[in-house]
Protein backbone atom coordinates (compact mmCIF):
# COMPACT_ATOMS: atom_id res chain seq x y z
CA UNK A 1 0.00 0.00 0.00
CA UNK A 2 1.78 3.15 -0.38
CA UNK A 3 2.02 6.42 1.42
CA UNK A 4 -0.88 8.20 0.08
CA UNK A 5 -3.70 5.23 0.43
CA UNK A 6 -2.62 5.17 3.58
CA UNK A 7 -2.49 8.56 4.35
CA UNK A 8 -6.33 8.66 2.62
CA UNK A 9 -7.33 5.74 5.10
CA UNK A 10 -6.29 6.75 8.02
CA UNK A 11 -7.65 10.09 7.06
CA UNK A 12 -11.40 8.49 6.84
CA UNK A 13 -10.84 6.92 9.83
CA UNK A 14 -9.90 9.82 11.70
CA UNK A 15 -13.17 11.51 10.47
CA UNK A 16 -15.70 8.28 11.26
CA UNK A 17 -14.51 8.37 14.62
CA UNK A 18 -15.14 11.98 14.92
CA UNK A 19 -19.05 11.37 14.21
CA UNK A 20 -19.23 8.87 17.51
CA UNK A 21 -16.75 10.38 19.94
CA UNK A 22 -15.95 14.44 20.58
CA UNK A 23 -12.31 13.13 21.39
CA UNK A 24 -11.86 12.51 17.44
CA UNK A 25 -11.52 16.76 17.78
CA UNK A 26 -8.17 16.61 18.64
CA UNK A 27 -6.79 14.37 16.74
CA UNK A 28 -8.23 15.97 13.37
CA UNK A 29 -6.66 19.40 14.90
CA UNK A 30 -3.36 17.55 15.54
CA UNK A 31 -3.26 16.41 12.35
CA UNK A 32 -4.13 19.40 10.47
CA UNK A 33 -0.94 21.42 12.33
CA UNK A 34 1.18 18.90 11.40
CA UNK A 35 0.02 19.06 7.58
CA UNK A 36 0.78 23.06 8.20
CA UNK A 37 4.46 22.02 9.20
CA UNK A 38 4.94 20.96 5.46
CA UNK A 39 4.73 16.92 6.66
CA UNK A 40 7.88 17.61 9.20
CA UNK A 41 7.49 16.45 12.80
CA UNK A 42 6.32 19.53 14.80
CA UNK A 43 6.72 20.02 18.60
CA UNK A 44 3.83 21.35 20.31
CA UNK A 45 4.59 23.05 23.52
CA UNK A 46 1.88 21.78 26.73
CA UNK A 47 -0.31 25.09 26.66
CA UNK A 48 -1.02 24.75 22.93
CA UNK A 49 -2.30 20.91 23.89
CA UNK A 50 -3.86 21.59 26.64
CA UNK A 51 -5.57 24.88 24.53
CA UNK A 52 -6.50 21.79 21.68
CA UNK A 53 -8.10 19.35 24.44
CA UNK A 54 -10.31 22.39 26.25
CA UNK A 55 -11.21 23.59 22.63
CA UNK A 56 -12.16 19.68 21.87
CA UNK A 57 -14.42 19.47 25.11
CA UNK A 58 -16.23 22.61 24.49
CA UNK A 59 -17.52 21.46 20.66
CA UNK A 60 -20.96 20.14 21.62
CA UNK A 61 -21.85 16.80 19.96
CA UNK A 62 -23.93 18.41 17.50
CA UNK A 63 -25.02 15.08 15.55
CA UNK A 64 -25.78 13.34 18.97
CA UNK A 65 -27.40 16.37 20.58
CA UNK A 66 -30.02 16.90 17.19
CA UNK A 67 -30.75 13.11 17.91
CA UNK A 68 -31.35 12.83 21.56
CA UNK A 69 -33.95 15.79 20.77
CA UNK A 70 -35.89 14.46 17.74
CA UNK A 71 -36.45 11.42 19.75
CA UNK A 72 -37.57 13.66 22.77
CA UNK A 73 -39.37 15.38 20.54
CA UNK A 74 -40.87 11.61 18.85
CA UNK A 75 -41.80 10.82 22.05
CA UNK A 76 -43.65 13.76 23.33
CA UNK A 77 -45.38 13.24 19.82
CA UNK A 78 -46.05 9.73 21.01
CA UNK A 79 -47.47 10.45 24.07
CA UNK A 80 -49.05 13.47 23.09
CA UNK A 81 -51.10 10.91 20.29
CA UNK A 82 -51.87 8.38 23.54
CA UNK A 83 -53.01 11.14 25.53
CA UNK A 84 -55.84 12.01 22.92
CA UNK A 85 -56.78 8.38 22.07
CA UNK A 86 -57.11 7.56 26.07
CA UNK A 87 -59.28 10.80 26.52
CA UNK A 88 -61.11 9.96 23.50
CA UNK A 89 -61.88 6.57 24.99
CA UNK A 90 -62.51 7.96 28.02
CA UNK A 91 -65.14 10.50 26.47
CA UNK A 92 -66.88 7.26 24.30
CA UNK A 93 -67.04 5.11 27.54
CA UNK A 94 -68.38 7.83 29.26
CA UNK A 95 -71.31 8.61 26.48
CA UNK A 96 -71.61 4.79 26.40
CA UNK A 97 -71.90 4.46 29.73
CA UNK A 98 -74.47 7.79 29.80
CA UNK A 99 -76.33 5.91 27.04
CA UNK A 100 -76.77 3.54 29.02
CA UNK A 101 -78.67 4.95 32.06
CA UNK A 102 -80.77 6.95 29.74
CA UNK A 103 -81.77 4.02 28.14
CA UNK A 104 -82.46 2.47 31.17
CA UNK A 105 -84.37 5.43 32.56
CA UNK A 106 -86.54 5.42 28.68
CA UNK A 107 -87.07 1.32 29.63
CA UNK A 108 -87.93 2.10 33.79
CA UNK A 109 -90.39 5.09 32.52
CA UNK A 110 -92.63 2.88 29.96
CA UNK A 111 -93.09 -0.36 32.83
CA UNK A 112 -93.84 2.88 35.55
CA UNK A 113 -95.81 4.12 32.77
CA UNK A 114 -97.73 0.94 32.64
CA UNK A 115 -98.58 0.63 36.01
CA UNK A 116 -99.67 4.24 36.12
CA UNK A 117 -101.91 3.06 33.60
CA UNK A 118 -103.24 0.60 36.02
CA UNK A 119 -103.68 3.20 38.91
CA UNK A 120 -106.21 5.48 36.33
CA UNK A 121 -108.12 2.37 35.78
CA UNK A 122 -108.11 1.58 39.34
CA UNK A 123 -109.45 4.17 40.16
CA UNK A 124 -111.88 4.62 37.93
CA UNK A 125 -112.99 1.59 39.12
CA UNK A 126 -113.27 2.70 42.14
CA UNK A 127 -114.97 5.66 41.17
CA UNK A 128 -118.03 3.70 40.08
CA UNK A 129 -118.11 1.73 42.62
CA UNK A 130 -118.33 4.10 44.97
CA UNK A 131 -120.90 6.02 42.53
CA UNK A 132 -122.72 2.83 42.91
CA UNK A 133 -122.91 2.68 46.30
CA UNK A 134 -123.75 5.86 47.21
CA UNK A 135 -126.80 5.69 44.46
CA UNK A 136 -127.99 2.33 46.14
CA UNK A 137 -127.90 4.12 49.68
CA UNK A 138 -129.19 6.89 48.75
CA UNK A 139 -132.12 4.86 47.49
CA UNK A 140 -132.45 2.82 50.34
CA UNK A 141 -132.35 5.80 52.66
CA UNK A 142 -135.66 7.14 50.50
CA UNK A 143 -137.19 3.63 50.84
CA UNK A 144 -136.28 3.60 54.78
CA UNK A 145 -138.14 6.99 55.02
CA UNK A 146 -141.21 6.02 53.02
CA UNK A 147 -141.26 2.44 54.65
CA UNK A 148 -141.08 4.38 58.60
CA UNK A 149 -144.13 6.18 58.21
CA UNK A 150 -146.21 2.97 58.08
CA UNK A 151 -144.39 0.60 60.07
CA UNK A 152 -147.05 1.37 63.42
CA UNK A 153 -150.28 0.04 61.49
CA UNK A 154 -147.77 -2.91 59.88
CA UNK A 155 -147.15 -3.46 63.64
CA UNK A 156 -150.99 -3.56 64.64
CA UNK A 157 -152.78 -5.13 61.77
CA UNK A 158 -149.41 -8.14 61.78
CA UNK A 159 -150.66 -8.30 65.73
CA UNK A 160 -154.72 -7.76 65.85
CA UNK A 161 -155.83 -7.68 62.30
CA UNK A 162 -159.89 -8.40 62.85
CA UNK A 163 -159.65 -6.03 65.86
CA UNK A 164 -158.34 -3.71 64.42
CA UNK A 165 -160.87 -3.79 61.54
CA UNK A 166 -163.62 -3.76 63.99
CA UNK A 167 -162.67 -1.11 66.19
CA UNK A 168 -163.54 0.94 63.56
CA UNK A 169 -167.79 1.52 63.56
CA UNK A 170 -168.39 0.23 60.13
CA UNK A 171 -171.30 -1.11 58.63
CA UNK A 172 -171.14 -4.98 57.93
CA UNK A 173 -170.03 -4.29 54.63
CA UNK A 174 -167.67 -1.90 54.87
CA UNK A 175 -166.05 -3.64 57.39
CA UNK A 176 -165.63 -6.70 54.99
CA UNK A 177 -164.49 -4.45 51.89
CA UNK A 178 -161.80 -2.39 55.00
CA UNK A 179 -160.59 -6.60 55.77
CA UNK A 180 -159.72 -7.61 51.74
CA UNK A 181 -158.14 -4.05 51.70
CA UNK A 182 -156.14 -4.78 54.62
CA UNK A 183 -155.20 -8.30 54.09
CA UNK A 184 -154.02 -6.98 50.45
CA UNK A 185 -152.16 -4.07 52.05
CA UNK A 186 -150.64 -6.31 54.06
CA UNK A 187 -149.29 -8.38 51.29
CA UNK A 188 -148.15 -5.19 49.63
CA UNK A 189 -146.30 -4.34 52.68
CA UNK A 190 -144.80 -8.00 52.89
CA UNK A 191 -143.70 -7.29 49.55
CA UNK A 192 -141.92 -3.98 49.94
CA UNK A 193 -140.25 -5.29 53.21
CA UNK A 194 -138.75 -8.13 51.26
CA UNK A 195 -138.08 -5.45 48.24
CA UNK A 196 -136.50 -3.27 51.20
CA UNK A 197 -134.30 -5.86 52.69
CA UNK A 198 -133.14 -7.37 48.82
CA UNK A 199 -131.87 -3.16 48.37
CA UNK A 200 -130.28 -3.57 52.03
CA UNK A 201 -128.41 -6.65 50.48
CA UNK A 202 -126.99 -4.92 47.20
CA UNK A 203 -126.22 -1.84 48.90
CA UNK A 204 -123.99 -4.27 51.05
CA UNK A 205 -122.75 -5.83 48.40
CA UNK A 206 -121.87 -2.96 46.56
CA UNK A 207 -120.02 -1.33 49.24
CA UNK A 208 -118.31 -4.71 49.52
CA UNK A 209 -117.30 -4.50 45.93
CA UNK A 210 -115.68 -0.74 46.85
CA UNK A 211 -113.73 -2.29 49.60
CA UNK A 212 -111.49 -4.44 47.25
CA UNK A 213 -111.84 -1.83 44.49
CA UNK A 214 -110.11 0.47 47.02
CA UNK A 215 -107.94 -2.24 47.87
CA UNK A 216 -106.63 -2.78 44.77
CA UNK A 217 -106.49 0.80 44.05
CA UNK A 218 -103.85 1.04 47.24
CA UNK A 219 -101.82 -1.96 45.89
CA UNK A 220 -101.19 -0.40 42.22
CA UNK A 221 -100.33 2.94 44.24
CA UNK A 222 -97.70 1.18 46.22
CA UNK A 223 -96.24 -0.43 43.13
CA UNK A 224 -96.24 2.95 41.56
CA UNK A 225 -94.50 4.40 44.57
CA UNK A 226 -91.78 1.69 44.84
CA UNK A 227 -91.48 2.24 40.73
CA UNK A 228 -91.14 5.53 40.87
CA UNK A 229 -88.73 5.81 43.88
CA UNK A 230 -86.54 3.74 41.75
CA UNK A 231 -87.05 5.52 38.23
CA UNK A 232 -86.05 8.70 41.18
CA UNK A 233 -82.78 7.03 41.86
CA UNK A 234 -81.66 7.03 38.59
CA UNK A 235 -82.18 10.33 37.92
CA UNK A 236 -80.41 11.72 40.52
CA UNK A 237 -78.01 9.76 40.06
CA UNK A 238 -77.15 9.97 36.40
CA UNK A 239 -73.90 11.10 35.27
CA UNK A 240 -73.41 13.42 32.47
CA UNK A 241 -69.95 13.58 30.64
CA UNK A 242 -70.48 15.70 28.25
CA UNK A 243 -67.72 17.88 25.30
CA UNK A 244 -67.13 21.57 24.98
CA UNK A 245 -69.54 21.14 21.94
CA UNK A 246 -72.52 20.30 24.21
CA UNK A 247 -71.45 22.87 26.99
CA UNK A 248 -71.58 25.87 24.30
CA UNK A 249 -74.96 24.04 23.01
CA UNK A 250 -76.59 24.23 26.18
CA UNK A 251 -75.21 27.69 26.90
CA UNK A 252 -76.90 29.09 24.03
CA UNK A 253 -79.82 27.65 25.01
CA UNK A 254 -79.59 28.81 28.17
CA UNK A 255 -79.20 32.41 26.68
CA UNK A 256 -82.68 31.41 24.71
CA UNK A 257 -84.68 30.26 27.26
CA UNK A 258 -83.92 33.48 29.45
CA UNK A 259 -84.93 35.73 26.00
CA UNK A 260 -88.13 33.43 25.68
CA UNK A 261 -88.83 34.02 29.68
CA UNK A 262 -89.52 37.93 28.63
CA UNK A 263 -91.73 37.06 25.91
CA UNK A 264 -95.99 37.76 26.32
CA UNK A 265 -96.98 35.20 24.59
CA UNK A 266 -95.99 31.26 23.71
CA UNK A 267 -95.52 31.80 20.23
CA UNK A 268 -93.58 34.66 20.92
CA UNK A 269 -91.66 32.82 23.29
CA UNK A 270 -90.61 29.96 20.62
CA UNK A 271 -89.74 32.39 18.16
CA UNK A 272 -87.46 34.33 20.73
CA UNK A 273 -85.37 30.85 21.33
CA UNK A 274 -85.30 30.38 17.55
CA UNK A 275 -83.83 33.19 16.48
CA UNK A 276 -81.23 33.06 19.22
CA UNK A 277 -80.54 29.47 18.61
CA UNK A 278 -79.71 31.03 15.07
CA UNK A 279 -77.56 33.99 16.03
CA UNK A 280 -75.56 31.71 18.55
CA UNK A 281 -74.98 29.17 15.25
CA UNK A 282 -74.16 32.45 13.46
CA UNK A 283 -71.34 33.57 15.63
CA UNK A 284 -69.93 29.84 16.50
CA UNK A 285 -69.39 29.83 12.56
CA UNK A 286 -67.57 33.33 12.16
CA UNK A 287 -65.25 32.72 15.07
CA UNK A 288 -64.49 29.35 13.39
CA UNK A 289 -63.67 30.97 10.04
CA UNK A 290 -61.62 33.45 12.02
CA UNK A 291 -59.36 31.12 13.67
CA UNK A 292 -59.11 28.77 10.66
CA UNK A 293 -58.26 31.65 8.31
CA UNK A 294 -54.92 32.44 11.00
CA UNK A 295 -54.51 28.32 11.62
CA UNK A 296 -55.02 29.21 15.32
CA UNK A 297 -54.44 25.79 17.29
CA UNK A 298 -57.95 25.64 18.78
CA UNK A 299 -60.03 26.17 15.61
CA UNK A 300 -60.72 22.45 15.67
CA UNK A 301 -62.46 22.80 18.74
CA UNK A 302 -64.31 26.12 17.39
CA UNK A 303 -65.39 24.05 14.58
CA UNK A 304 -66.86 21.74 16.64
CA UNK A 305 -68.51 24.20 18.86
CA UNK A 306 -70.10 25.66 15.24
CA UNK A 307 -71.17 22.22 14.20
CA UNK A 308 -72.90 21.58 17.28
CA UNK A 309 -74.84 24.71 17.52
CA UNK A 310 -75.84 24.15 13.59
CA UNK A 311 -76.98 20.31 13.84
CA UNK A 312 -81.23 20.04 14.33
CA UNK A 313 -81.59 19.49 17.72
CA UNK A 314 -83.65 15.83 16.79
CA UNK A 315 -84.44 14.24 14.08
CA UNK A 316 -88.22 15.80 13.35
CA UNK A 317 -91.44 14.06 12.95
CA UNK A 318 -91.43 13.92 9.31
CA UNK A 319 -91.80 10.82 7.42
CA UNK A 320 -94.08 9.11 9.82
CA UNK A 321 -92.27 9.83 12.47
CA UNK A 322 -94.39 8.87 16.08
CA UNK A 323 -94.03 10.47 19.47
CA UNK A 324 -94.19 8.36 22.74
CA UNK A 325 -97.51 9.72 24.62
CA UNK A 326 -96.05 11.57 28.13
CA UNK A 327 -98.23 10.15 30.21
CA UNK A 328 -100.87 6.89 30.87
CA UNK A 329 -104.19 8.47 30.95
CA UNK A 330 -107.14 9.62 29.07
CA UNK A 331 -107.73 12.62 27.25
CA UNK A 332 -109.53 14.39 29.12
CA UNK A 333 -109.77 17.74 26.61
CA UNK A 334 -108.94 16.79 22.92
CA UNK A 335 -106.61 19.52 20.19
CA UNK A 336 -109.96 21.50 18.64
CA UNK A 337 -112.33 20.53 21.24
CA UNK A 338 -114.20 24.22 23.01
CA UNK A 339 -112.32 25.96 25.33
CA UNK A 340 -112.77 29.28 27.21
CA UNK A 341 -110.54 30.98 24.80
CA UNK A 342 -111.89 29.40 21.67
CA UNK A 343 -111.11 26.12 20.07
CA UNK A 344 -108.47 24.16 22.03
CA UNK A 345 -104.11 24.31 20.59
CA UNK A 346 -103.21 21.34 22.81
CA UNK A 347 -104.65 18.16 24.85
CA UNK A 348 -105.03 17.49 28.27
CA UNK A 349 -104.27 14.01 29.50
CA UNK A 350 -105.64 13.16 32.76
CA UNK A 351 -103.10 10.87 34.98
CA UNK A 352 -102.30 9.09 37.87
CA UNK A 353 -101.09 10.81 41.07
CA UNK A 354 -97.32 11.64 40.55
CA UNK A 355 -97.34 10.22 37.36
CA UNK A 356 -93.83 10.53 35.36
CA UNK A 357 -93.87 12.35 32.44
CA UNK A 358 -92.02 11.60 29.77
CA UNK A 359 -90.32 13.36 26.51
CA UNK A 360 -92.35 12.71 23.33
CA UNK A 361 -89.66 12.81 21.41
CA UNK A 362 -85.84 12.70 20.38
CA UNK A 363 -84.61 16.59 21.20
CA UNK A 364 -83.17 19.03 23.56
CA UNK A 365 -85.02 20.84 26.29
CA UNK A 366 -85.06 24.15 25.11
CA UNK A 367 -87.43 25.80 28.37
CA UNK A 368 -87.49 24.45 31.58
CA UNK A 369 -89.15 27.28 34.20
CA UNK A 370 -92.63 28.53 34.95
CA UNK A 371 -94.02 30.72 32.22
CA UNK A 372 -97.41 32.98 32.62
CA UNK A 373 -100.24 31.15 33.04
CA UNK A 374 -99.00 27.74 31.94
CA UNK A 375 -97.38 27.09 35.19
CA UNK A 376 -94.36 25.06 35.30
CA UNK A 377 -93.46 24.51 31.58
CA UNK A 378 -90.96 22.52 29.06
CA UNK A 379 -90.57 23.54 25.89
CA UNK A 380 -88.84 20.54 23.62
CA UNK A 381 -87.42 20.92 20.23
CA UNK A 382 -87.94 17.33 18.40
CA UNK A 383 -86.40 19.28 15.27
CA UNK A 384 -87.36 19.88 11.53
CA UNK A 385 -89.51 23.13 12.88
CA UNK A 386 -91.28 21.36 15.92
CA UNK A 387 -91.02 22.16 19.08
CA UNK A 388 -93.31 20.35 21.85
CA UNK A 389 -94.79 21.52 24.85
CA UNK A 390 -95.87 19.96 28.30
CA UNK A 391 -97.58 22.41 31.10
CA UNK A 392 -99.11 21.72 34.46
CA UNK A 393 -95.91 19.33 36.24
CA UNK A 394 -95.34 19.79 39.50
CA UNK A 395 -91.67 18.89 39.32
CA UNK A 396 -88.99 19.56 36.54
CA UNK A 397 -86.35 16.94 35.98
CA UNK A 398 -84.88 18.14 32.88
CA UNK A 399 -82.15 21.34 32.60
CA UNK A 400 -82.24 23.40 29.65
CA UNK A 401 -80.30 22.47 26.87
CA UNK A 402 -80.18 18.74 27.58
CA UNK A 403 -80.47 16.55 25.16
CA UNK A 404 -83.07 13.61 25.63
CA UNK A 405 -84.65 10.84 24.17
CA UNK A 406 -88.30 9.63 23.37
CA UNK A 407 -89.25 8.85 26.42
CA UNK A 408 -87.29 9.55 28.81
CA UNK A 409 -88.40 11.02 32.25
CA UNK A 410 -88.44 14.64 32.00
CA UNK A 411 -90.69 15.87 35.08
CA UNK A 412 -93.62 14.48 37.16
CA UNK A 413 -96.94 15.19 38.13
CA UNK A 414 -97.88 16.30 41.81
CA UNK A 415 -97.96 13.51 43.39
CA UNK A 416 -100.69 14.15 46.05
CA UNK A 417 -104.85 12.74 46.32
CA UNK A 418 -105.87 16.06 46.42
CA UNK A 419 -104.52 17.81 43.36
CA UNK A 420 -105.71 14.87 41.41
CA UNK A 421 -109.16 14.23 42.56
CA UNK A 422 -109.84 18.25 42.87
CA UNK A 423 -111.49 18.73 39.02
CA UNK A 424 -108.20 20.33 38.66
CA UNK A 425 -106.66 19.89 34.65
CA UNK A 426 -103.63 17.04 34.56
CA UNK A 427 -101.06 17.50 32.04
CA UNK A 428 -101.49 19.60 28.88
CA UNK A 429 -99.84 19.34 25.68
CA UNK A 430 -98.94 21.16 22.73
CA UNK A 431 -97.11 20.27 19.17
CA UNK A 432 -96.10 23.39 17.11
CA UNK A 433 -94.64 23.46 13.92
CA UNK A 434 -92.60 26.23 13.21
CA UNK A 435 -94.52 28.55 16.01
CA UNK A 436 -98.08 27.30 14.90
CA UNK A 437 -100.11 24.41 16.45
CA UNK A 438 -100.73 21.30 15.00
CA UNK A 439 -102.87 18.31 15.93
CA UNK A 440 -100.26 16.17 17.82
CA UNK A 441 -102.78 13.36 18.05
CA UNK A 442 -101.73 11.47 14.40
CA UNK A 443 -97.94 11.81 15.90
CA UNK A 444 -98.96 10.01 18.78
CA UNK A 445 -98.03 6.32 19.17
CA UNK A 446 -100.68 4.07 20.93
CA UNK A 447 -100.66 3.96 24.66
CA UNK A 448 -99.31 0.39 26.09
Amino acid sequence: MGKAAFTQDRRAEKRSAFRHDGLATVSLMILRARRGCGGRRCAFPPYGLLVLLVTAAAVPHSRTEALRRLQAAEAARQASIEAGAQAAAALTKAQAEQARLTGERVQAAADLRQLEGQVVAAEQLLADASARRAEAERALARHEADFAKIVPIMIRLARFPAETVLAVPLTPDRALEGLLITRGLTTQLEQEAAALRAQRQAAEKLRAEEQAKAAAYARRRASQTSAAAVLDRQIAGAQTSISDAERAVQAAAQQAAALAAQAETLRGAIAAMDAARARAAERAEAEAETLRRHQKSDAPAAEARAEALAKPAGPGLEGGARMVTPVAGPVLRAWGSPAEDGPSTGMIFGTAPGAFVSSPCTGHVEFAAPFRSYGKLLIIACGGGYDVVLAGLGRLDAAVGQAVRAGEPVGRMDDTEAAHTSGRPGLYMELRSSGAPQNPAPFLKAQS
